[in-house]
């Protein structure tokens, strides 16, 4: 059986994060990965005897933590991915003390942050408008 996870705490964060920085047009893209995120994170990993998964059994599926952490990161993960990728804004989330490069996400903390010197920005949800 797949495991439960929150598909709603990450991505309604990741979306005031963007309207603040990106603005509103790009919020309906999260529900998008969203999407993907969750069923990726659902699906039952084919055992090697197994690949149609005819006997699908509990062993297959993530535990619900790891669900969890999977579908976070790839929510924060693909979207970060996806305005750089589209040339929306290849410094998304920039840093603010200069603006010339993206912060990473640390995914353990739930903060952005500058990937060089690991200073911490903000709390997901929390970014400063820019």
């Amino acid at each position: 059986m797949p495991p439960a996870i929150d598909s709603q705490r990450v991505p309604s964060l990741l979306a005031i994060d963007v309207a603040r920085t990106l603005g509103d047009d790009l919020v309906p893209r999260i529900a998008e990965i969203v999407d993907i995120a969750r069923e990726l994170a659902l699906e039952p990993a084919a055992h090697r005897d197994d690949p149609e998964h005819v006997g699908v059994h509990e062993a297959q599926f993530l535990s619900p933590s790891e669900a969890q952490e999977f579908f976070d990161h790839k929510v924060i993960d693909d979207f970060q991915q996806l305005v750089h990728d589209e040339f929306i804004d290849t410094a998304w989330p920039a840093y603010p003390l200069h603006h010339r490069h993206p912060m990473d996400f640390d995914h353990q903390r739930k903060v952005w942050r500058c990937p060089t010197t690991g200073v911490v920005v903000a709390p997901l949800g929390a970014l400063p408008a820019q």
